[in-house]
């Protein structure tokens, strides 16, 4: 139990790291000078890293064992802070963000290789929806402190902390977390072939992400512009939707630990498309695109963490974990990334109504990606 709250800890940090200079970009822009370019570069960095090298990632993972990954990308992310607090102009800013994704890349490819090698048995399952969490979590407690700290301190003293956090988890990981095979031996399994099922798993895995990342950042604007609600409170709205993730991660969660066909799961996609049209829909009062946007966000949640948790079931004996994590963690930042603009710019173009029709697109690919994933296991040759 303690090596899963470990392991699960320092998944939360790195999502706090991933979402830290959001809340505090206004002041970084007013004491740093930096542009609101320069401010959106220092905020999407860390998922540009994961975006490109997510796949790399699971190779380096493979040869230094899950453990030594995890204690590397602590020490990065602690080193990364430490820089970022001292920064005194956009450049230094930026370098320490970009080491940063390193860190942030190795935490995540390497938590659910852990989280499968400590855990067996329904256990397992329940471990990797837990994994599910980490995002929300973590960029929650980033938004919550984040701007608090700054008030109270100056935004050097919130870097300060996420700096000296990953050092207390390195320690918790030491004492926790023990290697189910040494490195040596994960070292010689030098044949790198990414299988169709893992790539499936991660696309589909991708367009939910898409839809998730979308519906967050557009809500705001969306409740102030159509219904008339204040920046603030709009704001209060979507956080608390957004935090709304984990009632779907524990669902899963659920439904890991009682059934033998955890998969089947994957069929709730097709509710996605349904809410967020509702949620964007014209028509719909406040509460109605609230309650609609609640549904669609806990619906994400529970996609999300099953499909963390479905891993497994794409690869032979976990053999090939740490591939399989590394091409969701590319694939699913790869949506994360895309989507803001993506469903920005079919806003501007058309209205709010596209939202669902790009979601309905994105969960038709899901559907499609999960059904060849998970149709009766053939040969891959």
């Amino acid at each position: 139990m303690l090596a899963v709250g470990s392991v699960w800890g320092t998944g939360v940090l790195a999502a706090a790291v991933l979402g830290a200079i959001a809340p505090i970009s206004g002041i970084l822009q007013d004491e740093l000078g930096l542009s609101l370019v320069q401010a959106g570069w220092t905020t999407s960095i860390v998922t540009c890293v994961a975006a490109a090298l997510g796949l790399p990632a699971g190779v380096l993972i493979r040869r230094l064992g899950f453990r030594t990954a995890l204690l590397t990308g602590l020490l990065i992310l602690g080193v990364a802070g430490g820089c970022a607090a001292l920064a005194d102009g956009f450049g230094v800013l930026l370098v320490s963000r970009l080491v940063a994704g390193a860190g942030y890349l190795l935490v995540f490819v390497a938590g659910p290789v852990a989280l499968m090698r400590i855990t067996e048995g329904p256990a397992r399952g329940a471990a990797l929806a837990l994994w599910g969490t980490c995002v929300p979590i973590g960029l929650g407690v980033s938004a919550a402190l984040g701007g608090a700290i700054t008030v109270a301190w100056g935004w050097r003293a919130w870097l300060a902390l996420l700096a000296v956090t990953p050092l207390i988890l390195l320690l918790g990981v030491l004492r926790n977390v023990r290697s189910a095979t040494t490195s040596t031996d994960e070292g010689h399994r030098t044949t790198i072939k990414l299988r169709r099922r893992p790539v499936l798993l991660a696309t589909a895995f991708a367009a939910i992400a898409a839809i998730g990342v979308a519906v967050t950042t557009l809500l705001p604007r969306y409740l102030t512009e159509q219904h008339g609600l204040s920046v603030v409170d709009a704001g209060v709205v979507t956080a608390v939707l957004s935090f709304s993730n984990v009632l779907g991660s524990v669902t899963a969660a659920l439904l890991l630990r009682r059934s033998r066909s955890p998969q089947r799961g994957l069929w709730w996609i097709v509710v996605v498309p349904v809410v967020v049209t509702i949620t964007f829909a014209s028509f719909a009062p406040t509460w109605v695109a609230v309650g609609a946007g609640l549904v669609a966000l806990v619906s994400n949640g529970f996609l999300v963490s099953l499909m963390f948790a479905l891993v497994p079931y794409t690869v032979d004996d976990g053999a090939d974990a740490d591939l399989a994590n590394g091409v969701l963690a590319q694939l699913g930042s790869l949506g994360t990334l895309l989507a803001p603009p993506l469903f920005g710019a079919a806003v501007t173009r058309f209205d709010w109504g596209s939202t669902g029709v790009l979601s309905a697109v994105l969960a038709g690919l899901a559907v499609l990606a999960s059904m060849f994933c998970f149709r009766r296991k053939e040969s891959e040759g």
